[in-house]
């Protein structure tokens, strides 16, 4: 079967929860059968060539059927009734004060809650729209607008056919806006808002502009649209999605006002370039199938790190992609229960899970690590050749790696096929022998459970005079130790090293003159090291302390952020408390006061470490706290320290409530909703989940608070509690998502430490398909976790 075109009409009338609809599907078929999906869609009639058709409709898996196999050129015409969901899902209303926004969001499976369709990314279909909505409302879909006409007393818009592409990268808005623009040669770039929420000046549209600029010469492919929004969604579930031409994005992801944040203006131009990158990868060439959606994200979030640290060099921003992508990335498939980078999915269930920290984060880095093996420009070449070639087409990884291997003659496709079909990663044990060191490799785990793998690694050996590349593909290989310094050279490899004493004497001595990319591959392998149970935590309290000297913000902020992730496990143990306590105050008198153009990673990492200290240092939160009353004006860097100070100084859920009624922007409010959750008691817990359902706290933020109150302390007891109303709530906001999956892997091991047989009980009553995967991952974290406690504590 082909599905050429979709020819859509909606019929929208104002806050009613129903669409009616129309649609053409026009398709070739070959003696089949004609299967569509469709949710929560009452099918009125289907006609095919002009005649009527029998069908039947199995609402569990959401399949039309109709009935017969049909032959040649088909028109499918369906007249259908769909729903405006309740859920940030499908298309989904947003009430704001005076009117409402309706907006859709569709990866991987939501089109299919809009209309009847083949929602699958391999059925690639122009669309040709047209939506009749009230006078005073105006739409944005993926093309122009061609025209509006009025048709009984109301409006008519249509939208230009888009180019051939999948059905989760369709858009639809509907509402009253607001928007800036500016210019790509002659087409229009712009920011839009739904009426009443436009705050940013143009840093955002100038930042699309730049990176469309960047892509282009990159890529060797202009933008193929003729115009671009960059759409501001008051409440959504993602950060943002790619949809051709129309992005969506959270607020505080494309909207940037005068103080606006350091971190918030990077984030801004690191989720702007991400999604950009997917105009040419993902949507102009489209993977087959989902298993290769890991091509999508991690090429984004490759490129997206690469364009920004082209344009924005004084972001430091390459730290960032190691920092956060790459320690996600390590630690997530360290699990048993982790998966491949090209993953087997079947269900729509599965499909929503697998957008996490392999997908982008693993693949990103698997691909940093390849270009440094070919080299940039080589690389370069390879990705201009596939996208070349399949555009306006679908592609699987293989085809990529064949067009690599064809420019550069390198065994590409036997390198990555090793690095994406296998799980996890491996640990190179480097151990002295004489005038040799032998390395060893075998897979690496946080259980300790291993297996016979062995990993193609791209292994570059740093030297005093020299580095070296070589393929390790054996289980042990011996190199010279002659002015031997460390493996995996800036950190480009997907790996861990474990070190000998004398091996590791020797890093120590030259750890002053290593890169800082170095520095943190080292702490960050420790930590690990430690949380696996290969080294003890006096071992790993004894590198730390040999690094904390180090004024790099980086390097502190890492010693910082895993002390403190080792003090959420256990909070009561003395000896952590004070070590991490004595950490983050050296750190921020290094870090100093803000000062007028210092660096931007500076600028972050000051607001990280404070955000840390007031939550161990009660009389510097205490004075912090008193400038809570002019939260607004207060230094935006500094905003999040200021109201966690606050929420454990004064305790009180209603004022921090108060002040998220007052704060209209989301790059302000989040704050308050993290230091919301951390509020104390059973008293100010209930507040905060009335807060949730009152909609003050935006559904799209109501997992931040529930994490926050999971990781207060005092609170935990009061959420396990819980646990089985704040997972029912979750996936009623979310239906169709990752995310609850996502909560249960990050909050179940802290909540279960001290519980964890009643834990286990709940997690293994957890009845959500779509939450299986955290399910998995929350009851091996907290194995992992416990374990960790009773080391710290031997």
């Amino acid at each position: 079967m082909k599905i050429v075109s979709y020819d859509l009409h909606f019929n929208f009338q104002k806050s009613s929860d129903y669409i009616n609809g129309k649609e053409k599907i026009s398709a070739h078929l070959n003696g089949e059968k004609i299967e569509l999906d469709a949710v929560d869609t009452n099918i009125k009639g289907i006609n095919i060539n002009g005649e009527p058709q029998k069908f039947s409709m199995d609402s569990k898996k959401g399949l039309v059927t109709i009935e017969g196999d049909f032959n040649g050129p088909c028109d499918i015409d369906i007249e259908f009734v769909s729903k405006v969901t309740h859920a940030l899902r499908g298309m989904y209303r947003v009430r704001l004060n005076d009117h409402e926004f309706l907006t859709t969001d569709f990866e991987p499976t939501g089109a299919r809650r809009l209309f009847p369709c083949i929602d699958r990314p391999q059925y690639k279909a122009e669309f040709r729209v047209s939506v009749l909505v009230d006078n005073d409302l105006d739409a944005i879909s993926n093309m122009p607008i061609r025209g509006t006409t009025s048709v009984s007393g109301r409006k008519q818009i249509e939208f230009e056919s888009t180019p051939p592409m999948s059905t989760y990268l369709f858009y639809l808005g509907i509402g009253n806006f607001d928007h800036l623009s500016g210019k790509l040669g002659k087409k229009d770039v712009t920011l839009i808002a739904p009426k009443g929420t436009l705050y940013s000046t143009d840093f955002p549209v100038k930042s699309a502009i730049a990176s469309l600029k960047f892509y282009e010469s990159y890529f060797g492919i202009p933008y193929q649209l003729p115009k671009l929004h960059l759409i501001s969604v008051p409440d959504y579930a993602a950060g943002a999605m790619e949809n051709w031409g129309a992005i969506t994005f959270r607020e505080r992801y494309v909207q940037a006002a005068k103080d606006t944040s350091a971190a918030t203006l990077s984030a801004i131009d690191e989720v702007v370039a991400h999604e950009l990158a997917h105009q040419w990868f993902g949507d102009l060439v489209t993977m087959k199938w989902w298993n290769d959606l890991w091509l999508n994200e991690s090429f984004a979030t490759f490129m997206a790190y690469k364009t920004v640290n082209k344009l924005h060099p004084e972001y430091d921003i390459l730290n960032d992609l190691i920092d956060s992508e790459k320690r996600g990335a390590l630690l997530g498939d360290s699990l048993s229960s982790t998966h491949p980078i090209d993953v087997n999915v079947v269900e729509p269930e599965e499909v929503s899970q697998i957008f996490d920290e392999i997908s982008y984060g693993k693949g990103g880095n698997i691909l940093r690590m390849l270009e440094n093996y070919l080299g940039e420009e080589d690389f370069r070449s390879g990705i201009r050749s596939y996208l070349k070639k399949y555009s306006y087409k679908n592609a699987a990884g293989s085809d990529l790696w064949t067009e690599l291997e064809a420019v550069t003659g390198k065994p590409v496709s036997e390198i990555m096929k090793a690095w994406i079909i296998k799980k996890g990663y491996p640990t190179i044990s480097a151990k002295l022998q004489g005038s040799k060191i032998k390395l060893r490799q075998e897979k690496f785990t946080l259980l300790g459970k291993t297996d016979e793998e062995l990993w193609p690694i791209p292994l570059i050996v740093w030297r005093e005079n020299s580095k070296d590349a070589l393929l390790f593909d054996k289980r042990e290989i011996e190199i010279p130790s002659k002015e031997f310094i460390k493996l995996d050279s800036g950190s480009t490899g997907f790996y861990r090293v474990e070190y000998d004493g004398a091996l590791m004497e020797n890093i120590t001595k030259h750890v002053s003159s290593l890169g800082i990319l170095d520095r943190w591959g080292i702490l960050n392998d420790m930590t690990a090291l430690f949380m696996s149970g290969r080294k003890s935590f006096k071992d790993y309290l004894s590198v730390l302390d040999s690094m904390s000297n180090d004024k790099e913000p980086l390097v502190m902020n890492s010693i910082a952020g895993d002390l403190f992730s080792l003090y959420t496990i256990d909070p009561t143990n003395s000896v952590l408390k004070d070590k991490l306590r004595n950490y983050l105050q050296k750190f921020n008198k290094t870090l100093g006061e803000p000062a007028k153009d210092e660096k931007h990673s500076l600028t972050v990492t000051r607001g990280s470490i404070r955000t840390m200290l007031v939550q161990l240092d009660k009389e510097y939160a205490s004075k912090l706290a008193k400038n809570f009353s002019s939260y607004d004006s207060f230094d935006p860097n500094l905003r999040r320290s200021l109201a966690v100070a606050y929420s454990l100084t004064a305790n009180s859920a209603a004022d921090i409530i108060e002040k998220i009624k007052a704060t209209k922007r989301d790059d302000a409010r989040q704050h308050l909703i993290y230091a919301l959750g951390l509020s104390r008691g059973e008293k100010n817990y209930t507040a905060m989940k009335k807060s949730i359902d009152e909609e003050i706290v935006p559904r799209q933020d109501s997992i931040t608070a529930f994490v926050a109150a999971s990781m207060q302390p005092e609170n935990r007891k009061i959420v396990f509690d819980d646990y089985d109303n704040i997972m029912a709530t979750i996936e009623k906001i979310f239906t169709g998502s990752g995310y609850l999956s996502r909560f249960i892997e990050i909050t179940a091991p802290i909540l279960g430490i001290g519980r964890e047989e009643e834990m286990k009980r709940e997690l293994f009553s957890v009845h959500y398909p779509e939450a299986s995967t955290g399910v998995k991952k929350g009851l091996e974290y907290l194995d992992i976790m416990s374990r960790a406690k009773r080391s710290m504590q031997a």
